[in-house]
């Protein structure tokens, strides 16, 4: 049974390679994706600290956690309200477009690029100058430390023309083409040599410094999501798609750690949106019950 997991799970690695060649191929020869457009976001540059921690929106702000994948959640949100604005938040790598997409990786940032013109903007000359090439040269110089959570990529009219069924992308008819934006954001531990992976341990301190980086970075991408619509105006996202964001990476099993941070942040910034949407995936149940706990409705 062992060598046919391992056969399969290695011929849905060689599908996704195939996969990502024919999103590429797809993206250059239809014209209609030639419309996606990027920029590069900085909490001091754009002036994040009018927060919304005093003021809320009058929105329903409905709060969701579902186990599908992030990809799929969004395009299926998009094809059924196709007048809502929806942003999805893609936990991205910080020095590399797309992650490891072209060897076949199943995680959030991967599928979005197998299945959507979204690595044809990351990986655009000026925002690999801009975001990439500044971690990759404050990493190999040990000179400039790299501020992740301070600093995204917005990435706007992506369209999704795939689904993930059984881990691989099936191209999908242009009815149910889906069209978002995406935030992308390098969670904490994104690094081989992140800062925050010396807070691995589970004293106490550990877990409040960490939990803390979660808070400052979930903020700044709340933020990002309402300054889009230009200072609290009322052109706002409707629908905030977020992942587990950087539950892998860090500490073994940061789940609770995150789901509390994120249970904080929705107290103050889920009135600015109609929906807030976790596609939590394995960690679905962790992000519900940390919820529920801290008396937030699902």
């Amino acid at each position: 049974m062992k060598y046919i997991e391992d056969f399969n799970g290695r011929l849905r690695y060689r599908k996704r390679r195939d996969a990502f060649v024919d999103t590429q191929r797809i993206v250059l020869e239809d014209e209609r994706l030639s419309g996606t457009w990027v920029r590069h976001g900085e909490k001091n540059k754009d002036r994040l600290q009018k927060s919304g921690w005093d003021r809320c929106y009058p929105r329903r702000g409905r709060i969701a956690v579902v186990q599908d994948p992030l990809v799929n959640v969004a395009r299926a949100l998009s094809v059924a309200y196709p007048k809502k604005w929806i942003v999805a938040v893609n936990p991205g790598s910080a020095t590399r477009p797309g992650g490891r997409v072209h060897i076949g990786e199943p995680g959030v940032e991967e599928s979005l690029c197998l299945c959507s013109d979204l690595y044809s903007t990351l990986a655009k000359p000026g925002i690999w100058k801009k975001f990439y090439m500044k971690h990759l040269t404050g990493i190999y110089n040990k000179t400039e430390y790299p501020e992740l959570m301070d600093e995204w990529l917005y990435s706007g009219d992506v369209t999704i023309f795939k689904e993930i069924r059984d881990g691989v992308p099936e191209l999908l008819p242009e009815n149910e083409w889906g069209h978002i934006d995406v935030i992308t954001s390098a969670p904490p531990g994104a690094l081989a040599d992140d800062l925050w992976t010396g807070y691995s341990g589970s004293s106490a301190m550990a877990k409040a410094i960490l939990r803390s980086v979660h808070l400052l970075q979930g903020r700044n991408i709340f933020e990002a999501a309402i300054h889009e619509g230009g200072e609290y105006g009322e052109k706002m996202p409707h629908i905030l798609v977020l992942p587990a964001f950087g539950c892998d990476l860090v500490r073994k099993d940061p789940t609770n750690l995150v789901a509390e941070a994120y249970a904080a942040l929705l107290k103050h910034y889920a009135g600015y949106f109609e929906t807030v949407v976790f596609a939590a995936g394995e960690h679905s149940t962790v992000f519900r019950e940390v919820f529920e706990k801290n008396g937030l409705a699902l």
